[in-house]
């Protein structure tokens, strides 16, 4: 007879319920952590759910930093790092005077200082940190993400000339135009921390930053960053704002481009408190633009009114798209001039500049309206110079020189709020449509353009199937790794709306009842946590966290704002979920376990985790005619920049780079075929399993059709020794399956078929059921495929399983639950259990044979106000 024995702690916890944090029933799902200030001895905090580190302290206006006071602590950047110093830990520094460097001192209601993370001298992407202090001089709180524990070469090993030309030729590749019509601005080395844009498993890299654009006025600003040790793009999005242009080929389609007669009043009052910038508003005359031309004709340079030929920016009594564009863009000026006291886009009297009627094509009407990072662009006719869509991409512009949340996943749909809520808060305050007519749709954004009308909706993003929570069906999810949209941030930021739209006009929502603070408190919330709280990186819950404090730092100011509004604020930000991270698909999709039907044993047939190398595999590729062999060595090993591995330290990769580094000009196949066949016998199901992370080039253009997928890779297995390979696919059984069609249009052998591709973000798993194939001797062959042109990072694979499965041998048990004792806090026993005692409780089990019973578990439901401990 054999007995076992396992005994569980078991804490019961009378606590008085007015001492817990009271929280959203669904608030509570993973994967961020939110501390209320009791908690924390009066500090709120958020914590980072992949790094662990804080992303956020901050205090009530009523409390103090302990150690910090206002008294010896102010505003300066000393004092600022001090006050990171206080908490380099929990934010992942481990030396902030080293680490750290002032990039930027802004100044709202009250001050603060950013500060760019470096390591080994190199700036660290996303690694901020913001320390705010209220309008009192007070430290009201520290927000943004580190990169914690660096440990990586910062010595480049791949020929820096070559990295401009893999940046170039990628976004020339992705927006199919001539490499000639881009430029590129070199910002040196970086280091790139995945984890602070989006969800990820991947390791950290060293990189070459670029800025690439178009010379031809073309909506193109690309961030791109290119592995300083491979070569491989290692990241890449468009920082052009230009949805509208999508939107105004649906219009075109259907109904060609239109001039839309409208009238405005004959005058507007000037700022109050900065003279007017410079404006020039240019006519592209329907072409391109060329290298470094603002455009054609200089319409007007001057604020203009609108109602008659003399005062119109082009000296026309109708609303032309030049009249139009020099009128709203003053009334953004004047907007952000009386509202917030900021002097143009960068607060420091910024030139505005306005391009219209632009024609990338002149043969092809161009329906759209982009910020480019310096000036306006407007296509044809009038569609897209009304009030709101002109205040929507100025505060673009405004948001690149306050946070400048990149416009890429959660922090990219954070930056298309901001420009949401400012261009529909302009829009209401000036009184009237974008045709003289009095306000008719507040809160629904592009209302005014003419066919199209409204885009979105503020009080009900769900009308055009946006998400108004974080949990909601609608918050768009990339497909496979997809990239389409930079991730959603033109659907995903109706959870901001949707919290902005709470805040202002109040309701009920989500269980939620808000009652409203007006637009002119909303909009100083928000100014002030976009100008001194948010972090270039931020997500949805740093956000909550910043819309909290920036109340609480407005308290007593002139909007009027009162401890009262910031509850409201705190429960529109706990209705749209804010502090529930979105599930994401890469996280919680594509993970198969190595293990046998009901749980039972398995045997391995062959296991490799790459440790010792790939001698259990044979490296071939076919020899190009012209090019000779690919050097077996350069396709599948050791990634150059270090190891990445699920288990111990290695695993195998094949680089999708050879166009550039090692193979100049030639389109690339790699095989990674193993040795020897592993025979299927001994058990009565037999099962394939693997680690693998995929980082291939792709493009998306329609999140309704599947990204275009320029390199690839195939599995494949044989059953005579190789004479025959078949494709693996059919046999796929869990984990991540092949996700996209290879393209086939330049020139990658693999094209057509389909296979991994795209990102998974790290590591994901794939089980294949091999059971159809028991008897035979079975060997496996990857195949890598890339075509001529750009490569981004290429493929893992780990912890490479064959096993067998045999049904389990019931197991005779008897299993008996009793009280072992109960402590009590004092160290003593008790007979009865009373608040905060100790219940410890045993388990026997009796086992009879024929088996070892192992793998016992005890699933034990507990009494209500019991919570459990530990178990030994």
């Amino acid at each position: 007879m054999r007995r076992a024995r396992i005994t569980a702690l078991i804490l019961v916890a009378f606590v008085l319920s007015s001492a817990l944090p009271i929280v959203h029933p669904e608030a509570q799902l993973p994967f961020h952590t939110v501390d209320t200030a009791a908690a924390q001895g009066g500090l709120r905090t958020v914590t980072h759910d992949q790094t662990g580190k804080l992303t956020f302290v901050g205090v009530d206006r009523s409390q103090e930093f302990s150690g910090f006071e206002a008294a010896g602590y102010g505003p300066s950047p000393a004092n600022a790092l001090a006050a990171v110093s206080g908490f380099a830990t929990e934010f992942g520094l481990s030396n902030p005077g080293s680490e750290l460097s002032l990039m930027r001192t802004t100044q709202a209601a009250g001050t603060t200082y950013r500060f760019q993370q470096y390591y080994q001298g190199i700036p660290v992407l996303g690694g901020e940190m913001a320390v705010n202090y209220d309008p009192s001089g007070r430290l009201a709180a520290l927000a943004g993400e580190i990169s914690p524990d660096l440990d990586l070469s910062v010595t480049p090993t791949f020929p820096a000339a070559l990295g401009p030309s893999n940046a170039l030729a990628h976004v020339a590749k992705v927006e199919n135009v001539d490499q000639s019509t881009l430029a590129l601005t070199d910002f040196g080395l970086w280091i790139y921390d995945a984890r602070l844009l989006r969800p990820s498993n991947e390791p950290v890299r060293l990189v070459w930053r670029y800025e690439v654009t178009s010379t031809t006025g073309a909506p193109i600003r690309y961030l791109v960053l290119v592995n300083a040790h491979t070569g491989a793009v290692s990241l890449s999005f468009n920082q052009v704002d230009y949805l509208w242009g999508e939107l105004g080929e649906q219009v075109a389609a259907e109904y060609g481009p239109q001039a839309v007669a409208r009238d405005l009043p004959a005058t507007r009052p000037g700022a109050p408190n900065f003279p007017d910038p410079s404006i020039q508003t240019w006519d592209v005359n329907f072409q391109p633009l060329a290298p470094g031309a603002p455009g054609t004709t200089l319409v007007c340079s001057t604020r203009t009114t609108l109602a008659t030929a003399g005062t119109s920016c082009d000296g026309t009594a109708t609303v032309t798209p030049a009249n139009a564009a020099n009128f709203w863009t003053m009334d953004t000026f004047d907007y952000y001039d009386a509202s917030y006291g900021r002097n143009s886009i960068d607060n420091l009297g910024m030139g505005l500049v306005n391009r219209v009627n632009y024609r990338d094509d002149p043969a092809t009407p161009y329906l759209n309206a982009f910020w480019n990072g310096s000036m306006m662009t407007y296509g044809d006719a009038d569609f897209f110079t009304v009030d709101d869509v002109i205040a929507h991409e100025l505060t673009h512009g405004v948001t690149e020189f306050s946070s400048n949340l990149f416009y890429y996943y959660e922090s990219g749909a954070i930056n298309e709020t901001m420009s949401d809520v400012f261009g529909e808060l302009a829009d209401q305050a000036n009184g009237m449509d974008s045709y003289g007519a009095g306000e008719s749709a507040p809160w629904a954004m592009g209302e005014d353009l003419p066919v199209l009308g409204a885009i979105r909706d503020m009080s009900d993003p769900t009308i055009f199937g946006d998400p108004d929570r974080t949990q909601s069906p609608n918050y768009f999810v990339p497909v496979d790794g997809g990239i389409w949209d930079n991730g959603g941030v033109h659907f995903n930021n109706g959870v901001g709306n949707k919290a902005a739209y709470l805040m202002a006009a109040g309701g009920s929502f989500n269980g939620y009842t808000i009652t409203a603070l007006g637009n002119v408190k909303t909009g100083a919330i928000w100014y002030e946590t976009n100008f001194n709280l948010l972090t270039s990186g931020a997500d949805w819950e740093l956000l909550g966290a910043a819309l909290n404090q920036a109340c609480q730092n407005l308290i007593g100011g002139p909007e009027g704002i009162t401890a009262a509004d910031c509850t409201e604020v705190s429960e529109a930000v706990l209705a749209t979920e804010m502090a529930i991270d979105p599930v994401y698909g890469e996280e919680l999709t594509y993970d198969a376990e190595a293990v046998c039907p009901g749980d039972t044993p398995l045997t391995d047939l062959f296991f490799d985790g790459f440790e010792g190398g790939y001698g259990n595999f044979t490296v071939t590729a076919p020899v190009d005619p012209t090019l000779g062999a690919m050097p077996t060595g350069e396709m599948w090993g050791t990634p150059a920049y270090g190891p990445y591995a699920v288990t111990g330290d290695n695993a195998i990769w094949a680089a999708s780079n050879p166009e550039v580094r090692f193979y100049p000009g030639g389109l690339y196949e790699s095989n990674l075929t193993m040795n020897t066949p592993v025979s299927l016998t001994g058990g009565t199901t037999y099962w394939l399993h693997f680690d693998h992370a995929i980082d291939m080039e792709i493009v998306s253009y329609d999140p309704a059709v599947s990204d275009i997928a320029f390199d690839g890779v195939v599995l494949e297995y044989s059953t005579d020794g190789g004479g025959i390979w078949n494709d693996i696919q059919p046999l796929f059984d869990d984990g991540q399956d092949y996700n996209r069609v290879i393209f086939d249009l330049f020139g990658n052998p693999l094209g057509g078929r389909a296979g991994f591709a795209s990102e998974s973000h790290g590591y994901v798993s794939t089980r294949y059921d091999l059971t159809s194939l028991a008897g035979q001797d079975v060997q496996l062959r990857w195949r890598l495929g890339s075509d001529d042109t750009a490569h981004w990072l290429g493929y893992w694979i780990d912890n490479l399983r064959i096993y067998a499965c045999n049904p389990p041998v019931e197991a005779d048990m008897e299993a008996l639950l009793y009280v072992d004792r109960i402590e009590t806090p004092g160290g003593g026993t008790a007979t009865f259990v009373r608040p905060n005692d100790t219940v410890v409780l045993g388990l026997m089990v009796n086992d009879a044979g024929p088996a070892d019973a192992t793998g016992v578990v005890a699933d034990l439901t507990l009494p209500t106000g019991m919570s459990y401990v530990s178990d030994t």
